[in-house]
Order: structure tokens, then sequence, then C-alpha cells
């Protein structure tokens, strides 16, 4: 990856571990941060022929202790611009979909409410369909732009991006770049009461103040993973630096010094027991990053 060197924004060997929710990980062989979305297309379309990751907050992702090869590519300040028109909010991909409800709170923008318990970016929760307490990313999404890996820029409507439970159906490499966001227009103080609201579940329901991922795993149809975890009695079990949470059975903590193979591991054993007591395979829905 040497020849990455000589471009502009580009660092290597970059440590990802102080990134990550987790607090685990390798290095990024290269870690590329464009300025703005014309940075970002000269390189993809320079270096569409190398492997290309793409990370945002590090809030819902597993990083491996080998770290991730190929360009790492980590959104800059171009893409966190927020703005608003009328009930939408046009939002680049590395902004924080916390701050997207905040700007939504100031300009009396309904259902964004949830996306205050969201710890991500706006790219990560479009290639993720992220949602809690009943709503999901594709709820308020108009239009996502994304480069593909041939570095075009293509504008998808809603109904294009296919969302699904926890992801979309797009496939191959993809870099959300913007997004279009439509809410509908009521009282501030009734935002502010549902914010307050699910931000109170929240914390009384997850252990919000540790190192973690989010949920681990995907709900099954009709089904909580958390309940499914705790019958099959994994609540409070520990692998290496690892525990599954004793306040949500769908989260697991690092204590400070677990690996990503101590974490690795523990979703392994998990997946195990249930699938031993229920016979259904628990689906990731956090992402693998590097190899395990």
């Amino acid at each position: 990856m040497s020849y990455l060197s000589l471009i502009n924004n580009v660092r290597l060997n970059v440590p990802l571990a102080q990134m990550s929710w987790m607090g685990v990980g390798g290095s990024a062989s290269a870690l590329f941060t464009p300025c703005n979305q014309s940075e970002l297309i000269s390189f993809i379309k320079a270096h569409s022929d190398h492997k290309m990751t793409t990370i945002g907050a590090c809030s819902n992702v597993l990083i491996s202790d080998a770290g991730i090869d190929g360009a790492v590519i980590k959104l800059g300040s171009d893409f966190k611009s927020i703005s608003i028109a009328d009930e939408y909010i046009n939002a680049g991909a590395g902004a924080l979909v916390a701050d997207v409800a905040k700007v939504a709170f100031t300009n009396s923008i309904s259902g964004f409410e949830f996306f205050s318990n969201i710890p991500g970016t706006v790219g990560g929760a479009i290639s993720m369909n992220a949602g809690c307490y009943g709503c999901s990313s594709e709820d308020v999404v108009e239009k996502v732009d994304i480069i593909d890996a041939s570095g075009r820029l293509i504008s998808l409507h809603n109904n294009e991006i296919d969302f699904c439970y926890r992801g979309n159906a797009l496939t191959g490499f993809y870099v959300v770049s913007n997004v279009l966001f439509k809410g509908k227009k009521l009282n501030k103080d009734l935002i502010k009461s549902r914010t307050m609201e699910l931000r109170q579940k929240r914390k009384s329901t997850q252990p919000i103040n540790h190192k973690t991922t989010g949920c681990v795993f995907k709900n099954p149809e009709m089904q909580s993973a958390w309940k499914l975890i705790d019958d099959a009695g994994c609540r409070g079990m520990v692998f290496g630096g690892a525990h599954i949470s004793k306040k949500h059975c769908n989260f697991i903590i690092n204590n400070a010094n677990a690996s990503a193979e101590d974490i690795w591991n523990l979703i392994k054993k998990v997946r195990a027991m249930v699938k031993n007591k229920t016979g259904i395979f628990l689906e990731l829905e956090i992402k693998l990053l590097g190899n395990f």
C-alpha cells in the first residue's frame, strides 16, 4: 500500500481501536479521509482495482485484531453538513444521526426522535437501515446519493434502495455521500416529549455507559434476540475480557482489556448455545471488518 502514501489525506498504518466504540481492533493499512465529494470520486476511480472499506463512527462494527487491509475510507469535513428546507433535511453521510435529530427538533420537524438514540453516522444508518423502538431509517429517507465502485455518482429514491430489516438490497462496494430526509412539522414540545421518552427507555434498558457495539444480533422474526440469549443461559457470560451484559443480553461489553478475538469467541459461544436450545441461528446485526 506504499503507493497510497503519495496521495493527499492518506495516512498509513492507522490504529482503529481508538475510533471504535468497542475499543478493539488493529490498524488500517491506509486511511483515506476525503474532504469533499470530488476527492472521494477521484480516489475511487483511481483505485477501483483495490480493496476498499468504508467506516463511520464505528459504533456498530467489530474490527479484527489484525486490522483492515486495503484502503479504509472515513468521510471528512464536507460530509458532515446538515441543512433544512421546509420539512426536508439534507445531511452529509459523515454527519451523526443524533445531530440530525437535534436539527430536526430545533426546526420543529418530527419523525427523527428515534435518531437521538442511535450513535452512528448518516451513511451507516442507510447501510444498516438503523432503527429502534419500532422506527427505522427508511421511514424518513427521501433520496440517497451513493458513489459506486467505479466512481459513478448515483441518486436513488427510497423505493429503489429496497430497505429491509437492518439492511438494504444494494450490493457490491458503494459509499453513501448524502441523504435527503423528510419529516413533518409538529409542535416542538411534542417532539421533545417523545425524544425524552425514548432516551429514558434506552437509559433504563441498555448499558450505554460501557464499551459496546449496540445490539449484536438481529431479532429473529416475531422473537427478541435478547430473550433467546437469556433463556439459553448466556446472561453475564464471560470470554476473556468480554462479557454479555446483565442489563441487556444482546449487548457485549468490553471489560477494558478485551480483544476482538475475545468478543468474536463470545459471539460464537452465544450462537451455539441459542442454536442448541432453540434451533435458531442468530444473525449478526453488527458488521465484521477484517478477517475473523
